[in-house]
Parts: C-alpha cells; sequence; structure tokens
C-alpha cells in the first residue's frame, strides 16, 4: 500500500508540473492572460501579457543559448571590423534602439486591407489576400517605428507622415500565436501600405522560404528579438536580440533566409546576416526606464 501511494504521489506531482507553463529558461509562465483591446507596448498591461508569452518554441535559433557554441577563427578580426565601420562619433558602443515598438490585438481584432507595394510584394504573407493585398489584423493605434520619442508627431500623424525611415510595425496576436509584421509601413486615410509583411508563428521553429526577405533584411522576424521592459525589470532577457551593424558581406547563415550586404561573400571578416554574436556583458542596465546599454561592441565573441 505505501508504494502504491507513492507511485500515486509521484503521478500527482508529475500531472502537476506537466500542466505549468515553463520556457526555455526555467521560468515559469502562468496562465497566459487573455486581450479583449489593442494594447500599446509602453504599458503596464502589455508588460504582463508578454512575460506570460512563449515567445517561440524552446528549441528555436532565438531560444538557445551559444555560450558553449566553438568561436570562429576569425571572431577578433571581425569584432574589429565591425568597430572599424563604426564612425567614431558615436563612441563605438552598442546602443538600444527604444522605439521598435509593437501592439498587442485580440482574437477578433478584424482583419483589413493592406496593400504591399514597391519592393517585395511578392515575398509577403498575404493571409487570405490577393497580391498586392494583404489582410492583416491592423488596429487603428497601430505604433509604427520611432513613435513616440523618436518623434514630435502623434501616433496619428506619424502613421502618415512618410519620414524615409524604415517604419517598422509589429502587431502580436497571443491568443493565435501569431506575429504581423511590416516594413516600410504608411496609412492614408483609412488605407493602409508597406513594402514588405511577413506572418510568424511563434509556435513553430518554421522559417521564411529560403531567399525571402522580411521587415528585417535577415528574413528574421522582429518581436522574439525585442529587448522589453519586463524583462530589463526581471534582470534577464531570455533570448537572442537583434544587432545591427555597418556593413554585412552578401551572404546569410541558418537562421537566416535572406541577405542585403554590399561586401563580397568572400570578405569573411565582415559578418554575414544570422551571425551568431555573444555578448560578454549585459544588455540592460541599473536603469530599466532608459534601457541603458552597458556592453560595447567589442565585448564579445562571434560564435559558429
Amino acid at each position: 500500500m505505501q508504494r502504491s501511494l507513492a507511485v500515486l504521489v509521484l503521478a500527482l506531482v508529475f500531472q502537476s508540473a506537466r500542466a505549468e507553463r515553463i520556457n526555455q529558461e526555467g521560468r515559469i509562465l502562468g496562465a497566459l492572460p487573455v486581450v479583449t483591446n489593442a494594447i500599446l507596448f509602453n504599458t503596464t498591461n502589455a508588460d504582463v501579457v508578454v512575460s506570460a508569452m512563449q515567445i517561440l518554441p524552446v528549441t528555436n535559433p532565438w531560444n538557445e543559448c551559444i555560450s558553449n557554441r566553438p568561436v570562429l577563427p576569425n571572431s577578433d578580426a571581425m569584432i574589429a571590423q565591425i568597430n572599424a565601420d563604426v564612425p567614431i562619433a558615436s563612441n563605438r558602443k552598442l546602443r538600444l534602439f527604444q522605439e521598435m515598438n509593437f501592439l498587442l490585438v485580440s482574437s477578433n481584432q478584424p482583419n483589413v486591407t493592406i496593400s504591399f507595394f514597391h519592393g517585395y510584394p511578392d515575398e509577403s504573407d498575404l493571409n487570405g489576400g490577393t497580391l498586392p493585398n494583404g489582410l492583416y489584423p491592423i488596429a487603428t493605434n497601430l505604433p509604427i517605428e520611432g513613435w513616440p520619442t523618436g518623434t514630435g508627431l502623434t501616433l496619428a500623424q506619424h502613421q502618415q507622415t512618410d519620414d524615409g525611415g524604415d517604419r517598422h510595425s509589429i502587431t502580436v496576436q497571443p491568443s493565435s500565436g501569431k506575429i504581423f509584421e511590416t516594413w516600410r509601413t504608411l496609412r492614408t486615410g483609412a488605407n493602409w501600405y508597406a513594402t514588405n509583411g511577413a506572418i510568424f508563428d511563434l509556435n513553430s521553429n518554421t522559417l521564411r522560404p529560403e531567399g525571402y526577405t522580411s521587415g528585417d533584411a535577415a528574413g528574421f522576424p522582429m518581436f522574439p528579438a525585442l529587448v522589453r521592459y519586463d524583462e530589463c525589470e526581471r534582470g534577464m532577457v531570455e533570448h537572442a536580440c537583434r544587432l545591427v551593424v555597418v556593413k554585412t558581406r552578401k551572404e546569410h547563415i541558418y537562421p537566416a533566409t535572406h541577405h542585403a550586404g554590399a561586401v563580397a561573400a568572400s570578405l569573411t571578416n565582415y559578418p554575414a546576416m544570422g551571425q551568431r554574436f555573444l555578448l560578454l556583458g549585459p544588455v540592460c542596465g541599473t536603469d530599466v526606464t532608459g534601457f541603458e546599454p552597458q556592453a560595447p561592441p567589442h565585448g564579445g565573441v562571434i560564435r559558429q
């Protein structure tokens, strides 16, 4: 009887453990809050939702710890090249961009037409639309990259002002596990336009088709790479981050699917898109309201 009871208790503990949602760092995620309205990224409500999300599977490259990967033989030369390409006026320090923003939407958010023009309409995900038009769950308060601190405009004004920037937009639908990302996004009246649109499934390791771009020139999703307020508040960024350098070579490596470099692929001291860079220091400082970076580019190594 005692042995049977012990087996029963172990079984109950095992079932209880299986019910927990635990991410790749062993953090218990808890129940995923239900999103009932469009929630802007710079709110405590958004922090609560994203902190409970499993953003891509635990086996995904964005969630892989690369500390034990071998160092590239030309790691030092590559980091020296990255630094040399950065203007001296910038102090050659790693800078964290605050306004790659996002919007959380509900499962009932209506799809609206977004027209993909110029650059990459044929590499855009249409979500049931017909080229060049996609159907995306876009809310009226969709933030565009750079807002609010990067511009003196209201959100509505920034949505409709083509400032010549990348103007990324990121819509996250936690209930479906989908993210909808666009590049060169613009609203004219009630109509939405972008140069490219890409949809990613946060429950899948599926990549973009080989050779396809996305809002990111490497074909990456952008949302999983963001350094978020809730992470810095906890004191740990649990995933890889998106690093932008001045020059890349004309080559991409897994998990990238696209490249847009201007340097010959044979010049391997320039990074390829998809290159893995290990920071030897913290990403977030103690002032989480400012996301102050602490590690310069030379404080790291390039991993294979």
